[in-house]
């Protein structure tokens, strides 16, 4: 049986990752019908469906648990939203260095993710962001790879990843403070 609060600070974990699937989702959508993605399009497709089956995956992994992301959180719960905001509105190149810078980030968030998911033997996350962690390194090389290399390119790219770097969510805090063991093993 798993720890109570533990269950409860890895479902807001959840929440926020299943906000930032469908918010990666609807801006992956939005760029591939523009002509300026036609470059992308193989990729960008592969992406969309990834999207769609994690934030299934994720949603239907709460909803077991009691939680229904869509009636109890919101997409403001995203850490990132307002970066995605800002970002998405620019060339389509923007955009997807937005979400590369995105997908680098979740991928070692989800690593994380699964090392407190496998210490506290909690198997359905641990299988779902094994999953899933495929997927992020993927997306992330990928879109980075085809993307040109070009100063305006590499500047959001850095501004993105900054933003992101600097943006705490309180549910990630709360989770790895109470139940990561590099944390918990620092605590006096």
């Amino acid at each position: 049986m798993l720890d109570e609060a533990y269950v409860q600070h890895m479902n807001d974990v959840l929440a926020v990752n299943y906000f930032g699937e469908v918010l990666a989702l609807e801006l992956l959508a939005r760029v591939l019908s523009t002509r300026e993605a036609a470059p992308y399009r193989t990729l960008l497709g592969r992406q969309v469906v990834d999207e769609a089956r994690h934030a299934s995956a994720v949603r239907s992994l709460l909803r077991s648990r009691g939680r229904d992301p869509l009636r109890d959180d919101a997409e403001t719960d995203f850490t990132y939203h307002r970066v995605f905001a800002d970002h998405g509105q620019g060339s389509v190149e923007e955009a997807l260095a937005c979400v590369a810078e995105n997908e680098r980030l979740s991928a070692r968030n989800f690593g994380q993710l699964l090392r407190i998911a496998d210490g506290v033997g909690d198997s359905e996350v641990a299988s779902l962001y094994r999953e899933i962690l495929v997927d992020e390194i993927n997306h992330s090389t990928g879109l980075i790879a085809a993307l040109p290399d070009e100063p305006a390119v590499r500047a959001v790219r850095r501004d993105a990843r900054l933003r992101m770097e600097r943006t705490y969510s309180r549910a990630y805090l709360a989770l790895f403070g109470a139940h990561h063991p590099d944390w918990v093993a620092r605590r006096p």
